[in-house]
């Protein structure tokens, strides 16, 4: 799935943005002037300008963040399921090493499985006390020619079990 749009994003921003704020709006608009017309009018205007508003500042931060990641992928940025395919100009015991090492990166890092022969390697983070959320990374590192390694790398948002 690709990343979404400015536009999809800017119809979410709006949407999410304008419902409470224009209930909210026309509430308070209606409570002070006592009309019905000039509540709507007053509230749902003040409500649809500042929706506009939050929905271009924010669907534009993100398009920017977005401009300025490293790699270019069709896939979905956002998801909390990725997947990237590297390939490197080493060995796949040095590329099963340089996989291991780079769990250190991701701080409490538990490995579950490795399997050098298989070229399989996974991993889990602790989780947060507040989100209850851990990652859940997998390495498969295949040779494709000599000293050519192609390494995929999944990572994904797990459960907390408990």
């Amino acid at each position: 799935m690709a990343a979404p749009s400015f536009w999809r994003l800017f119809a979410w921003f709006f949407l999410a943005t304008v419902v409470p704020y224009g209930v909210g709006m026309v509430a308070f608009c209606l409570i002070l002037s006592g009309n019905l017309k000039l509540g709507l009018l007053l509230g749902g205007g003040g409500a649809l300008v500042f929706a506009c508003l939050v929905a271009t500042i924010l669907a534009g931060l993100n398009r920017r963040a977005l401009q300025g990641l490293p790699f270019k992928s069709d896939d979905n940025p956002l998801s909390v399921h990725q997947r990237r395919t590297v390939e490197l100009k080493v060995s796949p015991s040095e590329a099963f090493e340089l996989c291991t090492s780079s769990l250190k990166c991701l701080g409490r890092a538990e490995v579950t499985v490795s399997d050098q022969k298989k070229g399989l390697l996974e991993a889990v983070t602790a989780t947060s006390g507040r989100g209850g959320f851990g990652q859940s990374v997998s390495f498969e590192v295949c040779q494709v020619g000599e000293n050519h390694t192609r390494v995929t790398v999944h990572s994904r948002l797990r459960r907390k079990i408990h």
